[in-house]
């Protein structure tokens, strides 16, 4: 299923319900996390998930220092072509394989931009 997103709907709910061979478009404006967001893609080798701005259009992404942006677990997935500011860490990867996370401009965050070390899970084929 492509689901497309515009400014005003959730964003961060969307990205909750996601199943394998889903493909999220979102469009130009910045979408404010509501705080604490943590994602499972269940992406496979024939049906990934892909997650990405719109061609030619800017999508930011507002966190708050106080949590990640997005704490993801899954596989076979691709998150690309957004700004993530203001959020503790950018990308906090659990137990995440086969991904790919390109395209993305993450400044203004309190910690680090995409950190995968969240013991005892690990990130295996990350591009």
């Amino acid at each position: 299923m492509i689901y497309d997103v515009h400014p005003g709907d959730n964003f961060y709910q969307q990205i909750q319900t996601l199943q394998a061979g889903d493909e999220v478009v979102v469009h130009a404006g910045t979408y404010t996390s509501p705080g604490f967001v943590a994602v499972t893609w269940p992406g496979t080798p024939s049906a990934p998930i892909v997650i990405h701005a719109a061609p030619g259009e800017k999508v930011i992404l507002q966190g708050t220092f106080a949590q990640n942006l997005i704490n993801i677990d899954g596989s076979y997935f691709t998150f690309d072509g957004f700004e993530i500011t203001g959020a503790s860490h950018g990308l906090r990867l659990h137990a995440v394989d086969h991904a790919t996370i390109s395209n993305n401009t993450i400044h203004d965050v309190g910690d680090v931009g995409i950190s995968c070390n969240f013991e005892p899970n690990n990130c295996d084929h990350v591009s």
